[in-house]
């Protein structure tokens, strides 16, 4: 039975589910029995590597291995944007689930809830549910050379080195991605399929031309082609269409034997010449898309004929490839789209960004706003990108998106941020995570710039142009720095930015209000006042839990358990555990951030109780995944608890090994000034 919860997670988090769709075999092509021969023995190695340049009919192969089998086969298009390992894993997890929808269920609720840490944890839930199935599982990564983030290259490194016997990895790619593949060979846990074996041999040139195409040509002439394209599979289907359109056969395969680097340029100009100028007008204006759909084409470019043209284009089986089962969306051969951009960038190249700005503003009206997004950017429009990324709430910017905001930021010059004072809220927030305090208080200043200008135009009497409300903005302000001096400690500094915050937030900002709270209660556990710091922390809870921002409603609940159990309060701070172990249970976030924090929360009140060994089982329970966290407070705090632990213990080589990495993260990042006090303290204490 599928997890309600899983449904509602995909709802709330919509994602391309073209990508997911297997690329349809045509029916007429020259069958490869050698390589589908080698393809169906994908179980006797793990990862299957299928690498060749473009146009060498990887997908083509694979999409006719999986037409001949019985058992269903998990598919995935990559593209660029699968760099953002979230992203990537998303869609990942989304992929197997087209096979069994019981599989993920959890680590996809981990995934919702992670927050700056290494993906890879998320991979533990992932992997056992797959080794819980008594059928094989097969999943393919169609166009991995797209992947350049090291991070999504550690995943599939990790989920290689973990894989479950049922599961087996084909990844389809233009050049070698950068894994193991030389420890794999020795190890015979791979099987590669490569140019040698995808290049069309002599007798498959003849099939494709004589059987698929209809042209009866002379052996001289085939062999004119087959050593001009070196058995391209692309560039022997350029020249089919090519020679069908052509008068005299002959002629022009006497013609094409320019040098290699022209081939390209010569066959897209024969195609191009076949077509009417209507439809070559068409084709290089539509390569400005990634993804095309007739309604997108007929906004754009201000016609009303582009179906037909989609349609017409798919029957000469021109490079066009349907990307759902209604043929609504569309996408060129990576190829043949490159090709026809760069001669759009020829001849057209001062309106492409005017396209991509139209594409933008069609996005937008359909609802797409990250597509939106990418093309306002393409096109350089980085006020209108600024603009859209403003309109989304910082709401929608928790756990996975997070990433992608911060990646479209990276792209904006930085003065047109500073133009959308809320955006800019929002990357001073990016910036906090990514412990840059200096660039983030640079960036709030540059806020606390505008308001101050706002405010002198309403003292002068003039009118706000920008329909702004100021004292939100001033709102979000004050609980950014109030959360800024928690780090440093000075808590009447952090009450003063906090209470003022709290006055200018709207009653319904619960986010932020509950930012403002959890500043407040570190600012009286700093001071001492215990009931003070224990009500903030609960009503921090509450708005969190009512802005449904489970990372907020985490931190805190255990900043809240921490000052308990400090202050000996253990059947309350044992009160507060069990509420927030039943949301994880309910979630499915035990190999969460959150499951992992809420387990040292757990384990320094059995520590209090001196019930050690049990302390120790909760502390040291998924290391890993603190290990490999981002989390800069989360890793240190783990250590701080491991070291207290391990000295009531006396576990001094655990101690030693704890307190180094300690040290290390220290020396390598500013760690707020409760954990400075901690740690000095506890390392003092086990020296001694």
């Amino acid at each position: 039975m599928i997890d309600q919860n899983a449904i509602e997670t995909q709802k709330n988090n919509p994602f391309l589910a073209t990508k997911l769709f297997i690329p349809k075999a045509h029916a007429k092509l020259v069958i490869r029995p050698e390589l589908i021969k080698k393809l169906n023995a994908f179980a006797d190695h793990k990862m299957t590597l299928v690498s060749a340049p473009a146009g060498f009919g990887k997908t083509t192969v694979l999409t006719q291995w999986i037409a001949q089998r019985s058992h269903p086969v998990a598919w995935l298009s990559l593209d660029e944007k699968d760099n953002d390992p979230y992203l990537f894993l998303r869609y990942f997890i989304a992929a197997l689930q087209t096979v069994d929808p019981n599989v993920g269920i959890a680590a996809a609720h981990g995934l919702q809830s992670v927050k700056k840490q290494s993906l890879t944890a998320i991979l533990i839930p992932l992997l056992n549910d797959i080794a819980a199935r008594k059928e094989q599982l097969c999943v393919i990564l169609d166009d991995y050379h797209c992947i350049e983030s090291a991070e999504v290259h550690e995943i599939i490194s990790d989920i290689f080195q973990y894989m479950p016997p049922q599961l087996h990895l084909i990844l389809s790619t233009r050049i070698d991605p950068p894994l193991p593949l030389a420890k794999m060979r020795a190890r015979k846990t791979l099987t590669e399929i490569r140019i040698d074996e995808l290049c069309f041999t002599r007798e498959d040139i003849v099939i494709f031309f004589h059987e698929i195409i209809g042209l009866h040509l002379s052996g001289e002439e085939l062999a004119i082609l087959e050593h001009r394209t070196e058995g391209w599979a692309a560039g022997l289907q350029l020249v089919a269409i090519s020679l069908l359109g052509s008068e005299n056969t002959k002629e022009f395969i006497e013609e094409f034997a320019g040098d290699n680097r022209y081939i390209v340029d010569y066959l897209v100009e024969e195609v191009l010449q076949n077509q009417n100028e209507h439809t070559s007008n068409f084709l290089l204006r539509t390569s400005v898309f990634q993804q095309l759909s007739a309604d997108l084409c007929n906004y754009v470019f201000e016609r009303d004929d582009s179906q037909v043209i989609l349609e017409n284009l798919e029957q000469q089986n021109l490079f066009i490839i349907p990307l759902d089962n209604k043929r609504n969306w569309f996408r060129y051969h990576h190829l043949f789209r490159d090709l026809l951009f760069q001669r759009l960038q020829h001849q057209e190249n001062d309106s492409i960004s005017e396209f991509r700005t139209k594409a933008s503003v069609w996005h937008e009206k359909n609802g797409h706003m990250d597509s939106a997004i990418d093309y306002a950017i393409l096109a350089d429009d980085f006020k209108r990108a600024a603009m859209l990324l403003e309109q989304i709430s910082m709401n929608d910017w928790q756990y996975d998106k997070r990433m992608k905001l911060t990646n479209w930021l990276e792209k904006i010059p930085v003065k047109y941020i500073h133009e959308q004072p809320e955006l800019c809220l929002s990357y001073v927030s990016v910036l906090m995570d990514d412990n840059r305090h200096v660039d983030a208080e640079k960036n709030l200043m540059v806020v606390e710039q505008f308001i101050a200008e706002q405010q002198g135009r309403q003292s002068a009497g003039a009118a706000d142009q920008n329909k702004l409300d100021i004292q939100e903005i001033k709102g979000k302000v004050g609980v950014l720095r109030a959360i800024i001096e928690t780090g440093r400690g000075d808590s009447e500094r952090i009450l003063g930015f906090a209470e003022d915050a709290l006055k200018y937030l709207a009653d319904d900002s619960h986010s932020c209000r509950a930012n403002g709270l959890l500043a407040l209660g570190i600012a009286y556990s700093l001071k001492g006042e215990l009931d003070s710091a224990v009500s903030a922390y609960i009503q921090s809870m509450e708005l969190s839990k009512t802005a449904g921002n489970l990372d907020l409603y985490f931190r805190a609940g255990i900043w809240l358990v921490a000052r308990l159990t400090y202050a000996a309060q253990l059947d309350q701070a044992t009160s507060i555990c069990e509420e927030m172990f039943e949301v994880i249970d309910k979630g499915q976030l035990e190999h969460s951030p959150f499951g992992t924090g809420v387990c040292l929360s757990w384990g320094n009140i059995l520590y209090e109780q001196n019930r050690l060994e049990e302390a120790y089982e909760y502390i040291s329970k998924d290391f890993e995944i603190i290990e490999a966290a981002l989390d800069i407070s989360h890793k240190a705090w783990c250590y701080c608890c491991m070291m207290k632990v391990l000295s009531a213990l006396n576990e001094i080589e655990g101690i030693d090994e704890v307190v180094e990495k300690f040290e290390r993260l220290e020396a390598s990042y500013e760690l707020p000034y409760s954990f400075s006090l901690l740690t000095g303290a506890w390392k003092a204490k086990i020296w001694l």
